[in-house]
């Protein structure tokens, strides 16, 4: 049976307040179903797509205020990547990439007719784009072992670095994640050997943080990292015998075991207050719900939801740990 669990760490009650939104959008298909999908809030505005009466996909804004419908995009065929994944908000600007004849595309939309624009066609040769993060005026983006950065402009996106694929069938290059003035993710400019490396969005700048093991890979093919202020939290093995959860600062001398975990290769949790809650382990009591505030003292487990050595996580398994109106809710076997 699966349960799911809320940490109580504030005393104020918190009321979850449903709203509804009455409004009617005009009709957009008068000979069938419009069908509309991946609808989404823009500031004062609903973006959606939906098909018109040539069952035709395009892409419309509704505004709440004024009740007004905008097409904003026309033919928008579902080779568009509107996934919330291929999608970032920016100072009530949305950002979105587009596969469109066949190349991948950078757009922004605000809503209106005028304000959506495509800013960037990526290189012919790209054929998938499987992450997207914005961090300080950069858009980073994963094309497979390729490493892209993006200001926004056709002359200012470019390839950062190509990495190896570490693994057959592996993951080579995965896990971005803006911490302070950079983005941190895995990768391997050797063979079987992959690490933490960091990019300032320029070449010279895209650097392998610290070699942890030097014989083999330090962290598991599916790399992922939580940011706090002061440190980002990540998974990783010393040697085929030591793995543990470890921060760092930024800096290679500011790279550490926090607390050894037996079988630990892939950090699963969320920032809470400037501390991790996430999914650690223990002989005694199997995988369970920990917290820590990258200090050994203060990394312990909160509660053993499954009691004795049976574990209440499935270790390398989609577990959901979720930060959610000042409270902590995961699921547990």
């Amino acid at each position: 049976m699966v349960k799911i669990y809320s940490l109580f760490f504030l005393f104020n009650s918190v009321f979850f307040i449903a709203q509804q939104l009455d409004a009617q959008i005009d009709e957009i298909n008068y000979y069938g179903d419009s069908s509309p999908i991946r609808t989404f809030k823009l500031n004062d505005k609903l973006i959606f797509e939906a098909s018109d009466h040539q069952n035709q996909k395009n892409l419309y804004s509704f505004d709440y205020l004024t009740k007004e419908k905008v097409q904003l995009i026309e033919k928008f065929t579902n080779s568009y990547k509107l996934e919330d994944h291929f999608q970032i908000k920016v100072n009530g600007v949305l950002y979105f990439l587009n596969v469109g004849t066949g190349i991948w595309q950078l757009w922004k939309t605000d809503g209106t007719e005028t304000g959506t624009v495509k800013l960037v066609d990526f290189d012919a040769s790209i054929n998938q784009i499987t992450e997207f993060v914005y961090h300080q005026g950069k858009f980073y983006l994963v094309s497979n072992n390729d490493l892209l950065v993006s200001d926004g402009t056709q002359t200012g996106t470019f390839k950062l670095k190509t990495f190896n694929n570490v693994l057959t069938g592996g993951i080579g290059l995965n896990g971005l994640t803006p911490f302070k003035n950079k983005v941190y993710f895995g990768a391997s400019d050797d063979p079987v050997n992959k690490e933490v490396w960091s990019t300032d969005g320029t070449i010279s700048g895209t650097e392998k943080l610290v070699e942890i093991n030097p014989t083999y890979s330090s962290i598991d093919s599916k790399f992922k990292a939580i940011s706090t202020t002061d440190f980002l939290y990540f998974a990783a093995s010393a040697d085929q015998n030591t793995s543990g959860l470890w921060k760092t600062d930024g800096t290679a001398a500011g790279t550490n075991m926090v607390k050894k975990f037996d079988y630990f290769y892939a950090l699963q949790g969320v920032n809470y207050n400037d501390k991790i809650i996430f999914s650690g382990s223990d002989p005694a009591t199997g995988y369970e719900i920990w917290i820590s505030d990258g200090s050994p003292a203060g990394t312990y487990m909160i509660k053993d939801t499954a009691p004795g050595t049976a574990s209440g996580f499935t270790p390398l398994s989609d577990n959901y740990i979720y930060n959610f109106n000042g409270q902590v809710y995961f699921t547990s076997k």
